[in-house]
């Protein structure tokens, strides 16, 4: 079992990999990284050791990250772009939220907001997004192991007794298999085993962080209903601090990491420039819908706006949380059905091959 770093709280979930591989959740390196940075914001802290005392406390790549990260701090950097310049020490929407926070002047209520949510237990979206994953992997390992023996001993066996009794003319999934068979052999199969192996560490990779950002795109209807979510969570607290929504608008049109939203944010911003109301210019922008547009603009007061803005971005959670369970069911059942199909195909093809020897020969 781990303790949760500055929490009594036992990380209860973190305990078999753990024991088994000596490494720490980033979870829960970037639970302690807010608070650690929340403390040193309140208490006018030096972060920079703050952060590298936290680095010690860690293991394998967090510790490097913490490292590199606390390195910046104490060249003098600033938190939010220090936080920019080592990816995945932070996920892009906690960093974006801190910016978010340092540009408008609602830092401390950020953190505060960001420790809250980061306390929760992972949405089932997500936790059901990631088990997918890890079954399309080992899915996609066993189905090339046989494969390759398939292709490497079996069919190139049955193509020699063809050719020893000298039949000709095999059925066309037998034909199919021959062919793969030449074209696949145990070299390919041991590349494919490799690179699928190696995609967990490519995942932490910059490489990874593109990939990741071109799959979970707000094209994607879930994550759009998460990003908006998040957009009029930060709409509600610029409003309850008092700030106009055409700065808010301007910081998120700038520093916003999701392509889609960002355009998006840029036009209602012009939109504002141009004298349109704030309301008025996300609903043309598409951010909100007629029917919110609507309420927030009859809305008598600062506070029921804010109250309006937490409501739908609670419900538009809850849609995205929905959407992503279905999208998760929905890959893991094509997954079942490609690992069928291409059982049925191998098995048809076997039994075909041996028919048609038996055919021939009597």
């Amino acid at each position: 079992m781990m303790f949760d770093a500055l929490s009594p709280n036992w990380s209860g979930r973190t305990w078999r990999i753990t024991m088994l591989w000596p490494r720490d959740p980033q979870e829960l390196m970037r639970r302690s990284l807010l608070r650690v940075l929340a403390v040193a914001h309140r208490e006018r802290f030096d972060p920079a050791t703050l952060v590298a005392n936290l680095a010690e406390e860690h293991r394998g790549r967090n510790r490097r990250r913490l490292r590199r990260l606390a390195n910046r701090l104490r060249g003098g950097m600033p938190v939010v772009t220090a936080l920019e310049q080592t990816p995945e020490v932070l996920s892009d929407a906690q960093v974006l939220a801190i910016r978010f926070g340092s540009q408008t002047g609602t830092l401390t209520a950020t953190y505060d907001d960001l420790i809250s949510k980061i306390q929760q237990p992972p949405s089932t979206a997500s936790r059901d997004l990631r088990q997918t994953a890890i079954y399309l992997g080992f899915m996609s390992l066993f189905v090339i192991w046989i494969l390759s023996f398939l292709f490497t001993f079996i069919y190139p066996t049955f193509g020699k007794i063809d050719d020893y009794f000298e039949i000709s003319d095999p059925p066309y999934a037998v034909d199919l298999m021959y062919r793969l068979s030449n074209q696949m052999g145990a070299g390919t199969a041991i590349l494919a085993i490799l690179a699928i192996l190696a995609l967990p560490f490519l995942w932490s990779s910059p490489i990874g962080r593109w990939v990741r950002r071109t799959l979970a795109t707000s094209r994607l209807r879930w994550v759009w209903q998460l990003r908006i979510a998040e957009l009029l969570e930060w709409l509600a607290q610029s409003i309850e601090a008092g700030r106009p929504l055409s700065g808010v608008s301007s910081v998120l049109a700038r520093y916003h990491f999701d392509k889609p939203v960002r355009q998006r944010l840029l036009f209602a911003r012009n939109e504002m420039e141009q004298g349109a109301s704030a309301w008025e210019s996300l609903r043309s922008a598409g951010l909100l819908t007629a029917q919110e547009y609507r309420s927030l603009s009859d809305s008598t007061s600062p506070q029921t706006q804010v109250w309006l803005l937490r409501n739908l971005a609670n419900q538009k959670r809850e849609r995205s949380t929905s959407a992503g369970e279905a999208a998760a069911r929905g890959l893991q059942t094509l997954a079942t059905l490609a690992v069928a199909v291409v059982v049925l195909v191998v098995s048809l093809a076997g039994y075909q091959a041996l028919i048609h020897i038996v055919e021939k020969q009597l």
